[in-house]
C-alpha cells in the first residue's frame, strides 16, 4: 500500500471515530429531593442469585415474580436506623436485605442517590437512598429460622469471634505494648476444655463440702509460708550463730575453695605498691577496702578464710557485671571465658550451673547456650550480699556493696530482707565517729539475727474506727 492510500485510510478512520463520539447536548434541570421525617427513602437492592424480580411467576401468565415488598425499620430509640427489606415470592423462598449486616454493615466511603430522569420535561431528580447503602438480597426459605436458638451459645460464639477479630487487628497494626496486653487477656480466659471432666469436678466439690477440717486464717498463712520456695543461698534456719545460718562450705563448695588463689591479695595487704597495682587493674573496691581484714595479728586461720572469701567475691562481682550475651557464649567456650575474666575454669562451670538456666542448643549457631533470667541474677546478688556480710563478721555497712553492684542502698535493701537480715539506722554520734554524718555512707548497719526469720505472707488488716 502506497503512502497516498495510507493517508486516506487514516483520514477515514479519524472521521469515523469523530462521528461515533458525537454527543447530543440537552439542557437538563437537576433537582435534589431531601429526605423528610417519617418517610422512607428509595431502596436499591440486587439479587446475587440471578433471580429476576420482574420475571413471570409459575402460576401467573404475566404476574411479577414478587408477591410483595415490605420494609421493616427499627424503633426510634436506636441511634442507627436498622432496616430490613423483605421481598416475598409466590413460592416458599423470600429474599431479605439488611443494612446492618453483611456488606452493608461495612464502612461505606461513598454516598448513593437514585436519579429519575424525565426526558420530556428535561429534569433530573436526585433522591438519596435509604441508609445510603445498597442492599444484598439473600434467599431465605420460608418457615425456617436463621437466628440462634441457644442464647448462651450465641453470646459465647460472638465473644470468641470478637476476640479473634481484635487479635488479628492488634497483630497487624498494634504496638508491642498492645500485643502483650492482648496476649495477657487471652491467657486469662478459661475455656471449658481446660476444666477437665465434669464428673471429676463435681466429686471434687462434693468432697470439699463434706470436709469439716477447715483451716483458720492463721493456719492457712502458716502453711503458705512453709510452702514458699525462697531464692536464697543454702541456709539453716535452726542455726544459733550467723556463721551457721549460711554455712560457708555450702556457699563455696570444697572443689571451688581449693582453686582460690590468694597470693596476690595477701601481697597487696602487706605492700601499698602492690595494692595500687591491683587498683589500676580495676580490682573491686569492695575487696581492696577490706585488705585490713586479712592482716589481723594472731588470727592466721581467720585471715586465710577471709582472704579466700574476698577472692571468691571478686569472681562473683566479675560474673555479676558480665552482660547476658557473654554469659550465653560462655556455655559453648568456658575456657575462653575463663581467660578473659580471670575466673578459674572450675568456678566458671559452677557459676553457669548455679546462676544461669539449663544448657540448650542454639538452633542458628548449633552451639550450647545458657540464658540468665532475673531469678538467676537475684540469686547471684544474694550470694554477693551474704558473703560480704561474712567478711565483715555479719555486721556491715551496705553502702560499699551497693556501689560495687552499681545499685543504691534502697534497691538492695529488699535482697537483704529476703536473706533474713535486719536494717538499723546508726545514731548521729556513731556517724560522726565514722566521718561525715550527712554522708550516705555509715547511715545504716546491716546485721543477721539468728535463728533466721524470713519475711512472711501477711493479710491486710483494715483500719479501726477513728477516735
Amino acid at each position: 500500500m502506497d503512502s497516498t492510500s495510507s493517508d486516506q485510510h487514516h483520514h477515514h478512520h479519524k472521521k469515523k471515530k469523530k462521528s461515533a463520539s458525537k454527543v447530543v447536548e440537552q439542557d437538563v434541570r437537576m433537582d435534589y429531593v431531601p429526605s423528610k421525617e417519617g418517610r422512607a427513602r428509595p431502596f436499591v437492592a440486587y439479587f446475587p442469585t440471578g433471580f429476576d424480580p420482574l420475571g413471570e411467576a409459575d402460576h401467573g401468565d404475566a404476574a411479577a415474580a414478587l408477591s410483595s415488598v415490605k420494609v421493616y425499620q427499627g424503633v426510634d430509640k436506636l441511634k442507627a436506623k436498622q432496616t430490613q427489606l423483605v421481598a416475598s415470592t409466590h413460592g416458599q423462598v423470600d429474599f431479605v436485605g439488611l443494612n446492618y449486616a453483611g456488606e452493608a454493615a461495612a464502612w461505606q466511603p461513598c454516598s448513593y442517590a437514585l436519579g429519575v430522569y424525565d426526558k420530556e420535561k428535561g429534569t433530573l431528580q436526585l433522591v438519596p437512598l435509604a441508609g445510603e447503602k445498597i442492599l444484598r438480597m439473600e434467599p431465605r426459605v420460608r418457615g425456617m429460622s436463621y437466628e440462634w436458638t441457644d442464647e448462651e451459645e450465641r453470646v459465647e460464639d460472638t465473644r470468641e469471634q470478637s476476640l479473634l477479630k481484635r487479635r488479628m487487628l492488634v497483630e497487624t497494626f498494634g504496638s508491642q505494648k498492645s500485643k502483650m496486653r492482648a496476649q495477657r487477656m487471652e491467657r486469662g480466659i478459661v475455656k471449658e476444655d481446660a476444666l477437665g471432666d465434669t464428673e471429676d469436678m463435681e466429686s471434687l466439690f462434693q468432697e470439699a463440702g463434706e470436709n469439716e477440717a477447715l483451716l483458720t486464717n492463721e493456719q492457712a498463712l502458716q502453711q503458705a509460708n512453709l510452702s514458699v520456695v525462697r531464692n536464697v543461698p543454702p541456709h539453716d534456719v535452726s542455726a544459733n550463730t550467723p556463721e551457721g545460718a549460711y554455712p560457708l562450705d555450702k556457699l563455696i563448695p570444697a572443689e571451688e575453695w581449693e582453686n582460690l588463689d590468694t597470693r596476690e591479695l595477701k601481697t597487696a595487704a602487706k605492700k601499698a605498691k602492690d595494692e595500687e597495682l591491683l587498683r589500676q587493674q580495676k580490682y573491686p573496691n569492695f575487696v581492696l577496702s577490706r585488705l585490713r581484714r586479712i592482716r589481723v595479728e594472731g588470727d592466721k586461720e581467720g585471715n586465710d578464710r577471709r582472704a579466700k572469701i574476698l577472692v571468691y567475691l571478686r569472681h562473683l562481682f566479675t560474673f555479676h557485671a558480665t552482660p547476658h550475651y557473654a554469659v550465653r557464649k560462655a556455655a559453648s567456650d568456658p575456657g575462653r571465658f575463663s581467660q578473659e575474666t580471670g575466673i578459674p575454669g572450675i568456678i566458671v562451670s559452677s557459676f553457669l550451673e548455679r546462676f544461669a538456666g539449663e544448657s540448650t542448643t542454639d538452633s542458628l549457631n548449633k552451639s550450647e547456650i545458657r540464658i540468665q533470667s532475673k531469678q538467676h541474677k537475684d540469686l547471684l546478688t544474694s550470694y554477693c550480699l551474704i558473703l560480704g556480710l561474712a567478711v565483715d563478721d555479719f555486721q556491715a555497712d551496705p553502702y560499699d556493696m551497693a556501689l560495687e553492684l552499681k545499685q543504691t542502698v534502697n534497691t538492695i535493701r529488699p535482697y537483704y530482707r529476703e536473706l533474713g537480715c535486719k536494717f538499723e539506722a546508726r545514731s548521729i554520734n556513731e556517724r560522726r565517729e565514722l566521718g561525715d554524718p550527712d554522708s550516705a555512707q555509715g547511715k545504716w548497719r546491716v546485721t543477721l539475727p539468728v535463728p533466721l526469720k524470713f519475711p512472711e505472707i501477711v493479710t491486710a488488716k483494715g483500719k479501726g474506727p477513728r477516735r
